[in-house]
């Protein structure tokens, strides 16, 4: 017995993409709003510190200098798009 749709995996459609991609988006801007107090705290502050306290990135990883600044952007973004 072969598992499956017979006719082989249904494409996304380009409105599924954008919906995707969206919900993605929200779930960073909620992030990085979480993280905007510790992120003041720890401004000019390498991101050493973040990692010395354990606080993983968005996927659980380690913080970079790169990371710090996306991050930050997202809000500066954020509170320029309100």
């Amino acid at each position: 017995m072969k598992l499956g749709n017979p006719h082989g995996p249904k494409p996304f459609t380009a409105e599924a993409r954008l919906q995707g991609a969206e919900a993605l988006r929200q779930q960073a801007d909620a992030r990085a709003q979480q993280l905007s107090e510790i992120l003041a705290e720890f401004a000019g502050k390498s991101a050493n510190a973040l990692n010395d306290r354990k606080l993983p990135t968005a996927r659980g990883g380690k913080w970079t200098a790169r990371s710090i600044i996306n991050v930050r952007a997202r809000l500066e973004e954020h509170e320029g798009g309100s």
